[in-house]
């Protein structure tokens, strides 16, 4: 039974290591001739945060939302319903703050999505990351442009993020045409798994189907 009970605790390390750790995320909006140009936090939260049925400048944002963990840091955002009547553009940046890791470098893996463009819209999608824990900014990771809705786009880069705490951000640049419309847009921030903690997983679930084995061969 000992044996037993070390494989569920070993395994329990395993899939709770990576568990959720409240980030600071925060969302803000610029459009030139808006708050000086300035960029505008509208709403942060920890580990979560949105807007709904918000207008700023010339743009209506009828659903943002973002969702994120700190350790390992994802982050993941939607662009929904973000509508106009007429022609400008908008930059949207989602920031998650106190991003933590036991590593020096890791790859990230970028997914671009943009599920409705309006004809003449474009939506620039980017993703950053800060070792100086910055708010809405960073060094690059991977950048898209879509001029029409397209299936994902996926890269993946490396980041020298150190131990932390370090910060991921979303950009959405949208640009409208004359007329308006409606744009909706994702983007996924996430960690690929080192080559190191693939195998101790394995070996984690291989040692807990020998202990299983070994138990039920006493049983019968």
């Amino acid at each position: 039974m000992k044996l037993i009970s070390a494989a569920i605790l070993a395994a329990t390390f395993l899939t709770t290591a990576g568990a959720a750790n409240a980030g600071l995320i925060s969302i803000g909006f610029q459009e030139a001739g808006v708050n000086g140009g300035a960029t505008t936090t509208v709403n942060s939260g920890p580990s979560s945060a949105g807007v709904v049925g918000y207008s700023y400048g010339t743009f209506s944002l009828n659903n943002v939302s973002a969702l994120g963990s700190s350790a390992p840091g994802s982050l993941f955002s939607n662009a929904i319903n973000a509508s106009t009547t007429s022609a400008g553009t908008l930059n949207l940046y989602i920031t998650m703050q106190g991003v933590t890791a036991p590593i020096t470098s890791a790859n990230y893996l970028s997914s671009f999505t943009a599920n409705l463009i309006p004809t003449g819209w474009s939506v620039k999608e980017a993703t950053y990351y800060s070792t100086t824990n910055a708010l809405y900014g960073g060094t690059l990771l991977a950048s898209t442009l879509f001029s029409h809705a397209s299936t994902s786009v996926n890269f993946i880069n490396s980041a020298a993020v150190g131990h932390g705490p370090y910060s991921l951000t979303e950009i959405y640049t949208i640009t409208s045409a004359a007329g308006g419309g409606t744009t909706n847009n994702t983007i996924d921030l996430t960690p690929v798994p080192e080559p190191s903690t693939l195998v101790l997983l394995a070996m984690g679930l291989l040692g807990i189907g020998l202990v299983r084995k070994q138990f039920w061969s006493q049983k019968s």
